[in-house]
């Protein structure tokens, strides 16, 4: 079964109006669902949030080596309209989209694009993320670091391969990565041509 089947088939069961998400091997830490469902109250248009991560080891030990964190975005980002949601986007790059343990949801909106969701293989995070950008309502990057992200030596490599990378650049060499992901790489780019052309015809 794919991440995209199984994350749309989460959302159509849950039976609250927020749904977060958590991979198996990654862990919410003490009080971080009070934390979103405060910020779901708080913000009445809010349809997207993302936050912060504490990143542990097999062996559940916090690392504390900065080039790891190299994703955390260390202040609060909240963008309510088109213009400050494209900005975000083009500052950030995907920084705002990674990791589904890192990110809530409002369930009413993405009902709409479940079928959309199960299309996809792989990077469904980074498709709700575009989805918060193409629709009416507040997204909220939260610099509390809420989640507990588990790596391994794999992916810790991985990490440390995007270091000093601008973001604007990161962003370009992502979808660059997803175009070895053709099935998915086709649904992307029609979002970001929906988005914003002039961003695809800097590639």
């Amino acid at each position: 079964m794919s991440l995209g089947i199984k994350v749309s088939q989460g959302i159509s069961e849950a039976d609250g109006d927020i749904v977060t998400f958590l991979e198996d091997d990654d862990a919410w830490r003490k009080n971080s669902l009070r934390k979103v469902y405060l910020m779901f109250s708080k913000f009445d248009d809010l349809i997207y949030y993302h936050n912060n991560i504490i990143i542990i080891d097999k062996q559940n030990k916090i690392l504390n080596n900065h080039y790891l964190y190299s994703d955390n975005i260390d202040y609060t980002i909240t963008a309510r309209t088109y213009s400050e949601k494209i900005n975000a986007l083009k500052t950030y790059g995907w920084k705002l989209g990674f990791r589904l343990s890192s990110i809530a949801i409002r369930k009413e909106l993405y009902l709409k694009i479940l079928n959309l969701i199960r299309e996809f293989h792989i990077s469904v995070d980074k498709l709700l993320f575009l989805y918060g950008i193409l629709s009416n309502g507040s997204i909220v990057h939260d610099r509390d670091k809420l989640t507990f992200y588990r790596v391994h030596e794999l992916n810790q490599t991985s990490m440390v391969k995007t270091v000093d990378i601008a973001p604007y650049i990161a962003f370009r060499n992502s979808l660059r990565y997803y175009r070895f992901y053709s099935y998915d790489t086709t649904k992307f780019i029609l979002l970001l041509r929906r988005i914003n052309k002039k961003i695809l015809d800097t590639f």
